[in-house]
This record gives C-alpha cells, structure tokens and sequence, in this order.
C-alpha cells in the first residue's frame, strides 16, 4: 500500500510539473500554435527540467537552481519551437515563475494552517 502511494504521489508531482509548463505555453501561444506543438514544446521542456534538477543533485547545488534553468528553458522553446516573440517568451517564463511561487506560498500556508498536511510532508519515506 505504502508503494501505491508513492508512485501515485510521484505521479501527481509529473503532472503538477507538466501543468505548470503547459499553462504558460497554452495561456501566451494558443492563437498562433497548434494544440499539438505545445503540448510537445512543453513536454520537452519538462524532460529538460527533470534532467536539470537531477544534474543539480548530482552536482550537488541546491536543486532549487533547477527552477532557474526550467525558466531560462521554457523562454528558449517558446521562442524556437512556438515561434513566439520576445515579449511572449517573457512572458511565458513570468507566468511559470508566478505559478511556482503560487505553490509555494500554498505550501506554506498549509504546513502553518493543517496539522495533518504538515504530519504528511514531515513524514519520511
């Protein structure tokens, strides 16, 4: 049972990472690209973001740092694949970073608000 939950909860984090790709692709490119392209552009930019933050473990940074590079990313696809502006490519990455500090700042507020989502993400595996 406790397996199950792990992959699940590995799952929901890969769709919780894709999403936040996908959106500021989807909210900036939909007039002008295919369904098709972003969902691809943003796929590679999460694969490329996952190898990022597993180089960053690697080396042994901070895997924070990650976050910088999947930014700097989601601007060179967006302008290369989506064929998007400069201005929409910034504000691709704007969008992405705004998405991330969203969490976080939910994060927070429930480890300081719930007892048991703290308990849940104190836990060790």
């Amino acid at each position: 049972m406790e397996l199950a939950i792990a992959i699940l909860v590995i799952i929901t984090a890969l769709a919780v990472h894709y999403l936040l790709i996908y959106l500021p692709y989807l909210i900036v490119s939909r007039k002008h690209a295919h369904k098709g392209q972003i969902l691809k552009s943003s796929l590679l930019v999460a694969c490329y973001s996952l190898m990022a933050g597993a180089a960053c473990n690697l080396i042994g940074i901070s895997s924070t740092a990650a976050i910088g590079v999947t930014a700097a990313i989601v601007y060179h696809i967006g302008r290369r694949k989506l064929l998007q502006s400069k201005k929409q490519a910034w504000a691709s990455c704007g969008i992405y970073i705004g998405g991330i500090i969203v969490l976080v700042i939910l994060m927070v507020y429930f480890m300081i608000t719930n007892e048991a989502f703290r308990a849940l993400m104190q836990q060790s595996v």
